[in-house]
């Protein structure tokens, strides 16, 4: 869409470039605002930060956890890649696509938190009784 005014660091000194959002002191906020209001927000906003790619290395956990969700087959792959990079540095610090965490080990904390509260199958809705 653009360069937002909150991201004005980001634009190169050209001359004759156009920076609307800039000019118009649009931040974040205020061009998800403009883009829900006339139905241009892209769906994946619902669950995620931002559109990146689905392997970025600059994404938040949320958004990792978010992509297991809803592209389990796409985390997975970046799982895989990650996997594969790490088996092949025998001599550096293996590689993850975030610091302090691997793919592996952030998808089996999603799985053992689900698993703490586990949907008793015997137990009828607590709503409507059904």
């Amino acid at each position: 869409m653009g360069i937002r005014a909150d991201e004005a660091h980001r634009m190169s000194g050209k001359p004759g470039m156009v920076r609307p959002l800039i000019e118009a002191g649009f931040d974040k906020r205020a061009v998800l605002d403009l883009c829900r209001r006339y139905d241009l927000l892209n769906p994946v906003y619902e669950w995620r930060s931002s559109v990146s790619c689905f392997c970025c290395f600059f994404q938040k956990k949320s958004d990792w956890r978010g992509l297991l969700k809803h592209h389990p087959d796409l985390y997975a792959l970046a799982e895989q890649w990650e996997n594969e990079a790490w088996a092949q540095q025998k001599t550096r610090a293996p590689f993850t696509w975030n610091q302090g965490f691997t793919l592996t080990q952030l998808r089996t904390a999603d799985e053992r938190q689900i698993a703490l509260w586990p949907d008793p199958e015997e137990e009828p809705c607590a709503i409507c009784s059904t």
